[in-house]
């Protein structure tokens, strides 16, 4: 008995000294990002809807963006914990990224061997980390935390779950799919596969499927009450069922989707010497999920129900990215757990001969070391910046809202056309609700579905500068500006800076104009 407690006491030491690698390999991969101000802009639009939370607003009634209510509790809560900083926001999305890493690393213990699973959550970490826009705080890192937590609960179980089980991850999975709407369809799939999975005792079959919806509604409830309460109802229909139905409507077929999202990754990861660890993820899980199913070779490989739980996940995870809509790289940080998970069963399954081992072992560590390229080189200009005596902190937010402060602006009505967390900086916000990000002016559907029929970009445009900003930021060029049925919004905005405004200032590529009186 005595030794039987010794064995597991050194084996918990081993699960807490790799536990420890992975954290600080994690926070590694994304300290020298802590400090620039925007990397996606989307996050910028989920601090601001954070922030207006923790100013006492439910999310959409003061601001609006197109993500569920959980999305913005979640950023609300980063800055009310970590405090209001981009070093804050950038933190706590490490630490989603740890867990994620985390729960990889305990799902993989049940299906592979310790080092397996290791090299699978270092892979899943690394793979989210240098993906487009994976090194700001995004939807999908907040979001795979339960998702992944949820897939450790299914895989603890070489059977089928207990009612317990069950509820626990109906509520997890739901939570995950009200920070990223897709993934209701994971909510679904996986729902359907583990009540199945009870025929043909029938009674279990319906104890399951009760239990697993009230899970699911309990969560979908309690993201509805605060809207009942206060009145609120369409809006959060509005708001959570129909724009983003309406937003995933697109003309795209699943594999014209499929293939823009993979000549985006393989063109971006080229260009960024990121190949290989791409590569490693996407052949390596895929052959993983499929090894899973072959005959098991040692005591911890994957049971049937494991391997069809990975394989439904991956699969509706997928699904739901290429029926979102859009094509936006940082989707796919949403599939980069299950294919490390991948990973680490094919590792396992390879594991046999002893020579075959090391040989794939120094491969996958060769392929992990020669992706830093991107890491090196932010480090290398954080580095560049300390020793030319330089602040920590760079981008154009903060010279912006520091010239908006020399101009004692930050009471001031101000229209920003890019970079809007200046916002943040500046303890303002957005003159419209639906301009909380700035791109949402380009789609009419979503005016219409906030501000009601008839609404246009011309009219919100109308509304903003009725406000009368004391200052306008653009680009040179607005991107979004330049979509179909854009001409009029962009005539109208050029009408307004000729008649009322002068350029006083620009500001790394950022035009600013400040209002002036005429006669």
């Amino acid at each position: 008995m005595n030794q039987r407690i010794y064995f597991r006491g050194i084996q918990q030491n081993k699960d807490i000294l790799l536990m420890t690698a992975i954290a600080i390999i994690s926070l590694l991969l994304r300290l020298p990002f802590f400090f620039r101000d925007v990397i996606d802009w989307d996050e910028s639009t989920f601090i601001l809807m954070g922030q207006s939370i923790l100013d006492g607003h439910l999310p959409y009634t003061q601001l609006w963006d197109i993500k569920p209510p959980l999305a913005f509790f979640a950023y609300a809560g980063f800055i009310l914990l970590l405090g209001k900083s981009i070093i804050s926001i950038r933190m706590a999305g490490t630490v989603c990224v740890i867990l994620i890493a985390f729960f990889v690393y305990f799902s993989g213990k049940k299906v592979a061997n310790r080092s397996s699973a290791f090299l699978a959550a270092i892979a899943t970490s690394m793979g989210i980390s240098l993906l487009g826009s994976g090194q700001a705080t995004m939807t999908e890192h907040v979001a795979l935390v339960p998702l992944t937590a949820a897939l450790a609960l299914i895989f603890c179980y070489n059977k089928i779950p207990d009612l317990k089980l069950t509820f626990l991850i109906s509520i997890l999975l739901t939570t995950a799919a009200f920070i990223r709407l897709n993934l209701g369809y994971t909510v679904i799939i996986i729902g359907c596969y583990l009540v199945v999975r009870q025929s043909p005792q029938w009674r279990k079959f319906l104890n399951h499927a009760l239990v697993y919806t009230l899970g699911c509604l309990l969560v979908i409830f309690l993201t509805y009450l605060p809207y009942l309460i206060t009145e609120n109802s369409q809006l959060w229909w509005t708001s959570v069922i129909v724009a983003p139905l309406q937003y995933s409507m697109d003309d795209s077929t699943l594999l014209e989707s499929s293939r823009r999202l993979m000549m985006g990754l393989f063109n971006r990861s080229r260009q960024r010497l990121t190949l290989g660890v791409y590569l490693l993820i996407w052949i390596g899980g895929f052959l993983g999920i499929i090894a899973a199913f072959l005959p098991r070779n040692r005591h911890n490989s994957p049971s049937f129900f494991q391997a069809a739980s990975l394989t439904l996940i991956t699969v509706s995870v997928s699904l739901s990215i290429l029926r979102s809509g859009a094509t936006f790289q940082h989707y796919l940080i949403q599939v980069i757990p299950f294919l490390g998970l991948g990973t680490a069963i094919l590792w396992q399954k390879l594991s046999k001969p002893r020579l075959l081992q090391q040989f794939v072992s120094v491969f996958v560590l060769f392929v992990l070391l020669s992706s830093l390229t991107p890491i090196i080189s932010e480090y290398r200009s954080v580095g560049g910046r300390l020793r030319d005596g330089g602040t920590l902190q760079m981008g154009r937010s903060y010279e912006i809202a520091a010239y908006f402060r020399e101009n004692q602006a930050e009471n001031e009505p101000i229209y920003m056309m890019v970079d809007h967390l200046v916002y943040w900086w500046i303890d303002s916000q957005p003159l419209t609700p639906i301009t909380t990000h700035p791109s949402n002016l380009s789609r009419g559907y979503l005016l219409e579905l906030v501000n009601g029929p008839g609404s246009s970009p011309e009219s919100e445009l109308a509304k903003i500068f009725s406000a009368e900003p004391k200052f306008v930021v653009k680009k040179m060029v607005v991107n979004y500006l330049l979509s179909e049925g854009m001409q009029d919004a962009q005539d109208f905005l050029d009408q307004q800076l000729a008649n009322h405004y002068e350029k006083t200032a620009q500001i790394l590529g950022r035009l600013i104009y400040k209002r002036i009186d005429r006669p």
